[in-house]
């Protein structure tokens, strides 16, 4: 029997015998139900201003860690190395 991983750039399709696949498609269902759960619950940011609650840190340190040299340059060498699907996903994502 096959059951095929999707990812979010390409599909990976493997032969597995009844037993797996009766397994690996629970967990399908039951991560497309906590997905479901999930969207239900879904908290608008615009009602934590609402209610007074600030998410705000206000430590430079943060910012500081990005500045350094050699972890900009490590961040540009490891995105370097991603396929271009994925390399599109972070910089729409973060850029």
């Amino acid at each position: 029997m096959k059951y095929t991983y999707e990812f979010s750039d390409e599909e990976n399709t493997i032969e597995i015998n009844k037993y797996w696949l009766d397994i690996l498609n629970n967990l399908d269902k039951s991560e497309n139900a906590n997905l479901k759960k999930e969207s239900r619950r879904h908290y608008h940011l615009e009602a934590c201003i609402y209610d007074g609650i600030d998410f705000v840190d206000n430590n430079d340190k943060i910012e500081a860690m990005f500045e350094e040299p050699s972890k900009v340059d490590m961040l540009h060498i490891a995105i370097s190395k991603l396929k271009p699907k994925q390399k599109d996903l972070i910089n729409a994502i973060y850029f």
